[in-house]
């Protein structure tokens, strides 16, 4: 095989583990799932008197998410990184990239939202950059070197050029070194949002940043909310999170973890238990901040990345694995097994929160369309986990 040839095989092999290949020999049975939830939903909603904890309405929200998703696994899977200005969104993306592309700098840079697509058929060290204007119009720079693709990327889309009249840019390049845009993934880089509610800085400027950002979020497959380790307590963040990504299922990772260090009465011997505790202690101090899940939390060092010796440390990895398996999620097969397994444990706490013939008077709400998603699944050995856990479910809340 020649390189190209050894990267087309790459590229498929990956797919397969992570994309939905299969998702066109399936209907659309995930449709009559979303209404099950969102009947669920609007059923506790309008009966305040169940008092049932707000968390599970948050759930229900984040599932409705995954299921919306899971509809739209033919298109090109966006990874969207979120979050305050000076939070290392950009540099995390180029460590993912394998090359340093986006512009980074001391002062906030990324102003609009630059997405980024592998092709195998492009030029290996080579980019070709769409710069779309607000009257719609596309500037094309086609193949450029590296250092020319960044003086473009730095002119029109970041706060050192004009990028006013700039509502996205879209760049193209053979990322053979990148895993994730081999296997079908879109990365995605937007403008810091959050000075939109801060009352001494609510400018046109920091509104049209929160405008883009919200608008990239709707396009967006897997989010991920970048804080850094030593500005996790920010007023405007967490606003910011609460009101837009909250219900998005969102990945949240603590950032610059290397500047983040442990009281010295904290402070154990051993390296690796300074690292455990340093990371435990960052995860505290963010669940304390956000309203984020704690199993969708990582921290990671672009820094220590860029180190040999601290590289399997950085938490790097970790972040692939993880895009990786949200990746798969979105595939029918296991994204609707990971939705039916959170309806079950959202319907044993509303169980252990009331009782027996609550928790049956709520699904009955959703019934109906529950029993055509049963009914509708394939019977398939790829589906055959589905089937059965929607049937638990089902037989869980029979009618009396």
């Amino acid at each position: 095989m020649n390189q190209s040839e050894v990267d087309k095989y790459v590229e498929d092999v990956f797919k397969n583990v992570i994309s939905s290949l299969s998702v066109t020999d399936y209907p659309d049975i995930a449709q009559y799932l979303l209404l099950a939830l969102v009947k669920i939903k609007n059923y506790i909603e309008a009966n305040r008197g169940l008092n049932i904890n707000k968390g599970i309405i948050d759930n229900l929200n984040n599932t409705i998410f995954l299921v919306r998703k899971i509809r739209k696994a033919r298109e090109p899977k966006k990874i969207g990184f979120f979050g305050a200005q000076k939070r290392g969104k950009s540099s995390l993306i180029n460590l993912l990239l394998g090359v340093d592309l986006l512009p980074t700098g001391a002062r906030p840079m990324t102003s609009v939202g630059i997405d980024i697509r592998h092709d195998t058929k492009h030029p290996v060290d080579q980019y070709s950059i769409d710069v779309i204007s607000t009257d719609g119009a596309v500037d094309p720079h086609k193949e450029l070197p590296l250092s020319s693709a960044k003086d473009i990327l730095e002119r029109f889309g970041s706060s050192k050029g004009n990028s006013d009249h700039i509502v996205q840019i879209s760049v193209v390049s053979n990322f053979c070194k990148s895993e994730i845009l081999r296997g079908g993934g879109v990365l995605l880089d937007t403008p810091g949002a959050e000075l939109a509610f801060d009352t001494e800085q609510n400018n046109n400027s920091n509104k049209q940043d929160l405008s883009r950002a919200i608008d990239l979020l709707e396009s967006t497959h897997i989010v991920i909310f970048v804080e850094r380790a030593d500005l996790m307590q920010s007023q405007n963040s967490k606003t910011f999170f609460s009101k837009y990504l909250k219900e998005m299922r969102p990945l949240c990772v603590i950032n610059m973890k290397d500047k983040f260090a442990l009281d010295d009465r904290q402070q154990p011997k051993d390296p690796e238990l300074i690292e455990t505790a340093k990371q435990a202690q960052l995860k505290r101090i963010l669940l304390n901040t956000y309203p984020a899940n704690m199993d969708r939390v990582l921290c990671l060092s672009c820094k220590e990345a860029l180190d040999n010796k601290k590289k399997s440390i950085s938490g790097l990895e970790s972040l692939k694995e993880r895009i990786s398996y949200e990746f798969r999620n979105l595939s029918p097969e296991v994204g609707l097994k990971t939705c039916l397994e959170e309806l079950q444990k959202n319907f044993k706490q509303i169980q252990s929160m009331t009782d027996q013939d609550t928790a049956r008077e709520i699904f009955l709400a959703a019934r109906a369309a529950f029993a055509v998603f049963l009914e509708n699944i394939p019977k398939t050995n790829a589906m055959e986990e589905v089937h059965k856990l929607a049937q638990a479910i089902d037989r869980s809340y029979p009618r009396k």
